[in-house]
């Protein structure tokens, strides 16, 4: 019975003594049946009515791994598992009462206690009153059921409880099944969405989109493809959501339908759209910032250099002893004023983040000497010595930003000359580890209130407001310092003790260069560190040169037409970019000094209409005359074809070093200048 697994057999056909073979097998067939019975994978048995084993063929020790003996004569419900003996026993009722059973399953206990699946087909004799059964170990595919349908009721829990929107989709469209978030999404029922096709609810400008995606599905693409849409919610409103979409396929590789996972996006779309416009508007306001500086540095510094520079032509005429005195006064209150508007631009561009490091190799030891040369006589003025020790031990050649450790190192030791009364000041450069050095500027100055050292490298701060009264000064130089070491890779800080001076240092990282002709760039040197220079009547080398001055303001016209025709020069004047460019098609000229910023057209378009005037239009050294020199504004610069800088405000030397590497005189015959003339100091015409 196909409840009631099989039978016992006590030899290889697992006959019991009790049993009537002649019944159940006529005698000319009983051989051939015993070798069925006995070779059967399936497994056979012969049980009474009474529900015990009478005979088993050998597949029912192979599957279940109990002997033939203990089958035999036992109730064949003490194998079954409880679960099932209820079905079992009704389908033994319908045996007993001529029915035949086929297809019911059960299980049954093998030898390690662990239940076989079987399936029967049981047909009774009710002359014997016994049952014919033949079962089949269907455990396998019970298991492989089994794992299917917990797998689908996963898909089905994640499916419908899924935080997004989640819907099979026929090959035609259709939804064939959605779950309650995607209903929520769209505002449809599940009814409702059931009967529609997502055509009718993606928008139109998505939809060539997403059908190219499903054709080429359908036509054999197996990588899921992911694409975002808008979905028209039943209220009319559009929600963003990004699509994946995966096809299902048969056995035979066909498409059955599609699997799509729709999410909501809209919040984070709209998120990174506020971010895309807050970013914008940032560098928008950076832009103006940068544009801001560059501006007011050069309107700044444009007037400056009239100050500074007709002053030290002033200085060098006949005055009296007075007059000289005065001069001056204007020298030293222009350079004050100049130091204090350098201040507040250089702490805006850090503050504005426009700050870049310029790194090449340079010589630290010339810069040293350099800083301390141009340092010594405002410290000979008081009285006061100046050294520098510079150790052995410290390479000379490294690789750093030459300027900025020049601006560090000049602000700590003109602060040391500042604050101190009588004695000195030192600078000492010697190792500090293995791969840095450290910079001390020791002074024997006031010294400092241990309560104050806290708020020296502040903005805008200074040790008291005594201080700030006595010897003026923004607070701002300590602060930048600070910042400049920190972007070099190092630290600063101060030690002091009230009455007894004070050491402020700074560390640097020393990457050193191995190459022996790497030196330092003599032109990196800035002008404010060069040295007033005595007048000079012309200058060997420069005798002849044809200059074109392009620039606007007439102060600074005055003052180049002066100094270059001191030095030798023949000059040329040009009030803005456009008569630049009409006075070079038409007179040659050894270099340009070229002002960036002027009305009309200014200095980067004049220097690329330049550029196009044949070849000499390509040869001709410009010299950028620009108060903004970062390394930006220097990339600016070469970009448009200008070869140089000239930081404004400008000096004599600073100037004749500039003509001295560029300008190249050659022989020509004399023209006359179309626009204004300054070949001679007077008269001079003032734009």
């Amino acid at each position: 019975m196909s409840e009631m697994n099989g039978l016992i057999s006590t030899g290889t056909t697992g006959l019991a003594p009790s049993a009537a073979p002649g019944i159940l097998t006529p005698d000319h067939g009983r051989e051939d049946f015993e070798q069925l019975f006995a070779l059967s994978s399936d497994l056979l048995s012969i049980v009474d009515f009474q529900g015990r084993f009478l005979r088993v063929n050998p597949a029912w020790t192979v599957s279940l791994g109990l002997s033939a003996e203990e089958f035999f004569h036992r109730p064949y419900l003490e194998l079954i598992h409880p679960d099932d003996v209820a079905g079992t026993l009704a389908a033994a009722d319908r045996l007993r009462r001529g029915q035949t059973v086929c297809g019911f399953e059960n299980r049954y206990r093998g030898v390690d206690n662990q239940y076989r699946w079987l399936s029967w087909s049981s047909y009774p004799n009710l002359f014997a009153k016994t049952i014919f059964s033949v079962a089949r170990d269907v455990t396998d595919r019970r298991n492989q059921e089994a794992a299917l349908q917990l797998s689908e009721k996963r898909f089905s829990d994640a499916f419908e409880h899924a935080p997004h929107g989640m819907a099979i989709i026929s090959l035609s469209g259709k939804f064939l099944k959605v779950n309650k978030a995607l209903c929520q999404l769209l505002e449809y029922g599940e009814d409702e969405l059931l009967n529609l096709n997502f055509q009718q609810l993606t928008h139109q400008e998505d939809l060539p989109g997403c059908m190219a995606h499903i054709v080429r599905q359908i036509d054999g693409e197996t990588v899921p493809f992911i694409a975002e849409k808008r979905y028209r919610s039943k209220s009319g409103k559009y929600a963003i959501t990004q699509v994946s979409c995966s096809t299902v396929r048969d056995a035979s590789g066909q498409p059955v339908h599609f699997i799509s996972q729709i999410q909501d996006i809209t919040i984070q779309k709209s998120v990174i759209e506020e971010m895309r416009k807050a970013k914008d508007a940032a560098e928008a306001a950076n832009r103006a910032k940068s544009e801001f500086l560059a501006i007011m540095s050069h309107e700044i510094r444009t007037p400056m250099n009239g100050v500074l520079g007709f002053s030290s032509l002033l200085a060098e005429s006949a005055l009296t002893e007075e007059q000289q005195r005065f001069v001056r006064h204007i020298q030293q209150s222009g350079e004050t004023l100049l130091n204090l508007i350098n201040d507040i631009l250089e702490f805006s561009k850090i503050e504005a983040g426009k700050i870049e490091l310029e790194e090449t190799v340079f010589d630290f030891q010339l810069i040293a000497e350099e800083v301390v040369s141009f340092l010594a006589p405002k410290a000979s003025e008081k009285g006061l010595f100046l050294n520098l020790k510079f150790s052995n031990e410290v390479p000379r050649k490294i690789m750093s930003d030459a300027g900025r450790v020049r601006q560090v190192l000049l602000n700590l030791a003109s602060n040391a000359i500042k604050f101190t009364e009588s004695g000195g000041v030192v600078v000492e450069i010697s190792p500090s580890g293995d791969s840095t050095c450290k910079v001390a500027v020791i002074d024997s100055g006031m010294g400092i209130p241990p309560e104050k050292l806290g708020q020296l490298f502040r903005e805008f701060t200074q040790v008291d407001s005594s201080t700030t009264r006595r010897f003026g000064g923004t607070g701002l130089g300590l602060a930048i310092s600070r910042r400049l070491t920190k972007l070099l890779g190092g630290e600063i800080g101060v030690e002091s003790t009230l009455g007894a001076g004070s050491v402020f240092w700074f560390t640097l990282p020393l990457r050193t260069v191995e190459k022996e002709d790497e030196t330092l760039d003599r032109d990196s040197v800035e002008p404010e560190l060069q040295a007033p220079s005595a007048a000079a009547p012309v200058e060997p080398g420069l005798a002849g040169i044809r200059v074109l001055v392009v620039e606007d303001n007439s102060a600074n016209q005055l003052f180049a037409v002066y100094l270059l025709h001191k030095v030798g020069c023949t000059v040329d004047l040009a009030a803005n970019g456009r008569e630049a460019v009409a006075q070079f098609s038409q007179l040659p000229y050894d270099v340009i000094l070229m002002d960036c910023y002027m009305p009309e057209m200014d200095g980067f378009e004049a220097t690329k209409a330049i550029r196009q005037v044949g070849q000499r239009g390509r040869d001709v050294p410009i010299i950028a005359v620009t108060a903004s020199i970062t390394k930006a504004d220097q990339e600016h610069c070469k970009t448009v074809g200008m070869n140089d800088f000239l930081p404004k405000p400008w000096s004599r030397d600073g100037l004749v070093r500039l003509l001295r590497k560029w300008a190249k005189p050659k022989r020509r015959k004399v023209l006359s200048a179309p626009g204004p003339s300054a070949a001679s100091p007077q008269p001079i015409v003032v734009l």
